[in-house]
């Protein structure tokens, strides 16, 4: 081939590989761009919750009366809220026995709260018991032979004034005599779980009439299940024949939600205190019985049960474990969107101090683009459960395609974390 010749092909053969080398770029680029413009983009990761869900535990702080051999408190309900201080053993109750001998009297012969129900007729017996007991110091209700009494008005007496006859002639009407009575008194605390509780008279002025406070705290639950009784003991005064108005000897009602109870007073033995109260936290109202037995003779038998009541009232608390709109967690992506689980409505729960709280709260490791969660959170104290709902504030976008060209490594990488992971869901949580 001439020179010249030679010349005039090379034109030719560069535009030729120019072409092809063109094509070969524009088809790989064009792969690589739909690749990049269409590979589905990752879930997001969520991050860890930080915020403390539950409710941290503490010891009770029960503020315990020093003027006291011993005392007990529970919380009706509440599973475990309970304690004791000083001694375990039984001890004198004193007038506290009369509580007993009202529940007893009200089983055999029940009686309505606006009821005054039968009338009792004042006999010799019953005189001659209020010469004995009034002998011995006793709080009495005077009486003469022949006198008419209703029930209501000797319960209204042996509550309220603490009148031991009032109590025994309850008694001997109900059963007749005396040993009666104590047979009955002993079937039913067995049957009421109160063995430990001794009983010997319906007065309370034997020093044998013993029980350990817990137990004395545990009879005011069965006070609380005899209304009659329960309204009965919660009265700051009433109208009494031949005394006209009589206050309560419980100075307390009224104070810390106390609303029921009875006193007692042995010379030999100290004083004794048993309280029903209603205190309310949140929108639950709960009961608390607390007793004091031992109590010293200079000490304030009314603050120390209102003391003792108080403080454990104290341990019942409603905590905001979330508020509204409450950020609980995050899902973030590599190319800048972050999508929060929020909290839709304040979630608060009551609480034992001693028990806490704890939460029950499993939330998606990841969140698929274009989707949405909505996650259950459940608190769970000793005193109840609380349901909140979280969602998440919209779905994720997918990158743009700006964000892609700029990334297109990372998003050629998708496809082959893919490979090696199989087909990727996307499921929508709810």
């Amino acid at each position: 081939m001439s020179p010249a010749r030679e010349r005039a092909r090379r034109p030719w053969l560069g535009r030729a590989v120019a072409a092809l080398l063109a094509t070969a770029v524009l088809v790989t680029g064009g792969t690589a761009l739909t690749v990049t413009a269409l590979e589905p983009a990752p879930p997001l990761a969520g991050a860890a919750v930080e915020a403390d869900l539950g409710v941290a535990a503490a010891p009770a702080e029960i503020d315990w009366p020093g003027s006291s051999a011993a005392g007990a408190f529970r919380v009706v309900g509440v599973d475990g809220a309970e304690g004791s201080f000083g001694a375990a053993e039984p001890m004198p109750i004193a007038s506290i026995a009369k509580l007993v001998a009202a529940l007893v009297v009200l089983e055999r012969h029940p009686l309505g709260s606006d009821e005054q129900a039968p009338t009792i007729t004042i006999g010799q017996g019953d005189v001659d018991d209020l010469r004995a007991v009034t002998r011995e110091g006793a709080s009495v209700l005077p009486v003469a032979v022949g006198q008419q009494l209703t029930q209501r008005q000797l319960l209204d007496a042996s509550m309220l004034r603490s009148a031991a006859n009032a109590s025994t002639t309850l008694t001997t009407w109900a059963f007749g005599t005396t040993r009666e009575y104590l047979g009955e008194a002993r079937r039913w605390l067995e049957a009421n779980d109160l063995g430990g509780m001794r009983i010997v008279d319906a007065t309370g002025l034997s020093a044998d009439n013993t029980a350990s406070a817990v137990d004395v705290a545990r009879l005011m639950a069965l006070v609380d299940g005899a209304p009659t009784l329960r309204a009965i003991s919660g009265q700051r005064a009433a109208w009494l024949p031949g005394l006209g108005p009589v206050a309560s000897t419980n100075g307390a009602l009224g104070a810390a939600g106390i609303d029921s109870g009875k006193t007692g007073s042995l010379n030999r033995s100290g004083r004794t205190v048993v309280v029903g109260a209603s205190v309310e936290v949140g929108d639950r109202t709960f009961r608390i019985h607390a007793a004091l037995l031992g109590i010293g003779r200079s000490a304030d038998r009314d603050a120390a049960i209102v003391q003792l009541v108080e403080s454990v009232a104290r341990n019942l608390a409603e905590r905001e474990v979330v508020g509204a709109g409450d950020v609980i967690a995050t899902y973030d992506a590599s190319w800048g969107e972050r999508i929060e689980l929020r909290s839709r409505t304040a979630l608060r729960i009551v609480v034992w101090r001693e028990h806490g709280a704890t939460a029950d709260l499993d939330i998606p490791d990841e969140l698929a683009v274009g989707a949405q969660a909505s996650v259950a959170l459940t608190v769970t104290s000793s005193v109840e459960q609380e349901l909140a709902w979280l969602d998440t504030a919209g779905a994720p976008r997918p990158p743009t395609l700006g964000w892609r060209l700029e990334h297109i490594g990372e998003v050629l990488g998708w496809r082959f974390e893919e490979d090696r992971a199989g087909p990727r869901t996307e499921a929508l949580l709810s």
